[in-house]
């Protein structure tokens, strides 16, 4: 019986592990820190992007890996970066775009 337990409890273990997401998150702001809602977030090389809602906070579940993304909305100047993804959801923070 205890085997059994113990078996069980290692596969629930290794399926959790298994599907640990990765990704970004952020919040897009402008110059005076107010948020940026439905700001476009994009990874070419993937084709996968999403928006930010309405106080400009999004996340994005993508595969580890090193991404240029591109974060951008209309009257603003677009916000480029190579990222670098490993374990987990890495935080950018506040990611300020500048009025074009």
């Amino acid at each position: 019986m205890k085997t059994w337990l113990l078996l069980i409890t290692l596969c629930y273990a290794t399926i959790g592990t298994l599907t640990a997401q990765t990704g970004m998150q952020g919040r897009a702001v402008d110059e005076r820190g107010h948020e940026i809602p439905f700001a476009a977030v994009q990874v070419e090389e993937l084709n996968q992007g999403t928006v930010s809602d309405t106080i400009g906070a999004f996340e994005l579940i993508i595969p580890e890996g090193t991404w240029k993304v591109k974060i951008s909305s209309v009257g603003f100047i677009d916000w480029e970066r190579v990222v670098t993804i490993r374990q987990g959801i890495y935080d950018l923070g506040d990611i300020v775009l500048y009025s074009s």
